[in-house]
């Protein structure tokens, strides 16, 4: 079976690209992200409503809830792999779509779903004004409750209730900006209403989780130089 990776930083066009060759080919998508497992975690994850998915079909690493805490590198890998195997039975070709820096590198360390594949890298460097202009796009989206989705502060909200899993869910991108403010204007999360709020402090909030996520995609450029060579040494051909 052929695999195609679809890789880059946040907000760069990844998952359009993914349902538009997707759509072309008629190949099913395998999600390389651990946060778009969950559900209760559509916003913050940019995981796609169903709607924007026409006809291709996606797969997603587990089904999870927050209680059941953080989806492991390790475990997220294995489940990877047994996806792309069963997948394997049924389709002669498969994309695989994501940036999530942990499960990237493994992927590389571990070689055996690198061998054969192609790979397509959506560069975005951080530092490029117009891109962080497109992040902070992105994060008013997010701060804008839905009919069919919460705001990436409600849906903290409802996420701060598992007491449990606090540290994962302070660990995720988007949030943490959140919460920093919260941390910095003695705010606790559960009081933060933005009917009542200064437009002043909904823009800070949006510039702390615009921030969060430029950071993480710096990570993810300098992930991307890495393994882009690394690819390449096992064998991936890349597509500009």
């Amino acid at each position: 079976m052929r695999r195609h990776y679809i890789l880059g930083t946040t907000a760069s066009g990844k998952t359009s690209a993914s349902i538009s060759l997707a759509e072309m080919v008629n190949a099913p998508v395998v999600v390389l992200d651990r946060i778009q497992c969950f559900q209760e975690l559509w916003t913050v994850s940019s995981r796609p409503q169903d709607s924007e998915l026409g006809a291709t079909k996606r797969f997603y690493l587990d089904d999870r809830e927050i209680s059941h805490g953080n989806l492991g590198v390790e475990d997220a890998y294995t489940k990877l792999v047994n996806i792309v195997d069963k997948l394997s039975n049924y389709h002669s070709f498969v994309i695989l779509e994501g940036g999530s820096v942990s499960l990237c590198r493994l992927i590389v360390e571990r070689a055996e779903l690198c061998r054969g594949s192609t790979v397509e890298i959506r560069w975005n460097n951080p530092d490029d004004p117009a891109y962080v202009q497109k992040i902070r796009e992105r994060v008013v989206q997010m701060m804008e409750p839905r009919v069919d989705r919460r705001s990436i502060v409600d849906e903290l909200k409802y996420a701060w209730d598992y007491k449990e899993q606090r540290d994962f869910i302070t660990s995720i991108c988007g949030f943490d900006g959140i919460l920093s403010w919260c941390d910095d204007n003695n705010f606790h999360i559960e009081d933060v209403d933005f009917e009542c709020l200064p437009l002043s402090a909904i823009g800070e909030i949006t510039d702390r989780v615009a921030e969060s996520h430029r950071k993480y995609a710096r990570t993810q450029f300098e992930m991307l130089n890495i393994m882009e060579q690394a690819m390449i040494a096992t064998g991936v051909k890349v597509v500009r």
